[in-house]
């Protein structure tokens, strides 16, 4: 069964992969915008400033947080957690260069939402509200910066900025919803595996004494014979068990069954293994004892507790 380590790794793995990609294409695409914007005579700064600005910087601050960010995923001394909230920062980080370097444009100051989302993909609460609040800080700065540069006096300026924040705020709320959905389906699944673990373990066992039946004794056996294990068998029955039945009937049979089992599993502990294999008769397998003695003491003492299992019982049956 694949563990939530394997499946955040390969999560990260593909968010890491995507955001080369996405990275890729926002290059191509500012270089496009350049192109046509120094075409129609759109750059509003000198052409060497203009290309470092909106070409340059953002290609060298991309791709210098995915080199870092590869290096820091790589590095086995950083937990699990550590490594979720670094690919979600990556993420959080592409977005806020777009979102600042393109401040002019609306949608730019909205691309930080989607890093917020991703967030929530982790299943950390914490992970997404810090998300959203960097996101809130950089459009901020973004907004400013539109402000000192160029809008001023843009109404249209502020009428985005509240959208951006508004559509931050609603993946953030987003991201939580999604959360609380996946960590109820994984506790409701949680439960599902415990129930069929637990009825698993009860086919495997007898029904009126709790100790395992035969087929699964025998499998457990084989097991330890494959593997080369030293173990020790015994058979045991109960001396004239059918004259129990017929004196004072199968009820009280089936108690002394269900005590002499008890006996039993509390005798051999972690030692070994308790089944029953029909009827009265039971057989243990046992490993981990030092020698030869060890395995009588145990005998030794499931003898004497049984025998004194009735011994104030009326019936006698001692």
């Amino acid at each position: 069964m694949e563990t939530m380590k394997s499946i955040n790794e390969r999560w990260r793995k593909y968010l890491f992969k995507l955001l080369i990609y996405i990275t890729l294409v926002v290059s191509l695409t500012e270089a496009l915008l350049l192109y046509i914007q120094v075409k129609i005579s759109l750059a509003y700064l000198p052409l060497p400033i203009y290309i470092f600005r909106f070409f340059i910087l953002p290609v060298m601050i991309n791709f210098s947080v995915i080199g870092i960010g590869y290096l820091l995923l790589r590095n086995d001394n950083i937990t699990e957690e550590r490594k979720n909230s670094i690919i979600c920062v990556l993420c959080f980080l592409v977005s806020a260069t777009i979102q600042i370097i393109h401040n002019i444009s609306g949608p730019a100051l909205c691309v930080p939402a989607v890093a917020v989302f991703i967030a929530g993909s982790f299943q950390s609460i914490t992970i997404s509200r810090k998300i959203a609040g960097y996101s809130i800080v950089t459009l901020c700065i973004a907004t400013l910066l539109n402000v000192m540069e160029s809008r001023v006096h843009s109404d249209q300026l502020y009428l985005d900025a509240v959208v951006a924040f508004v559509i931050i705020l609603a993946a953030y709320a987003s991201a939580n919803v999604y959360i609380k959905k996946e960590k109820d389906i994984a506790i409701t699944l949680s439960k599902g595996q415990e129930k069929q673990v637990e009825m698993e373990q009860e086919l495997k066992k007898d029904v009126l004494t709790g100790l395992f039946n035969k087929k699964d004794m025998y499998i457990k056996i084989q097991q330890a014979i494959d593997n080369q294990e030293e173990i020790y068998l015994a058979i045991i029955d109960i001396d004239d068990f059918k004259s129990v039945n017929d004196t004072y009937g199968h009820m009280f049979g089936d108690e002394v069954l269900r005590d002499v089992a008890g006996i039993l599993k509390k005798t051999v502990g972690r030692n070994g293994l308790c089944g029953r294999i029909g009827g009265d008769e039971m057989f243990i397998v046992m490993e981990h004892l030092e020698d030869d003695e060890s395995i009588r003491t145990v005998f030794r003492t499931i003898k004497n507790n049984v025998s004194w299992l009735y011994h104030n019982d009326p019936r006698n049956i001692n």
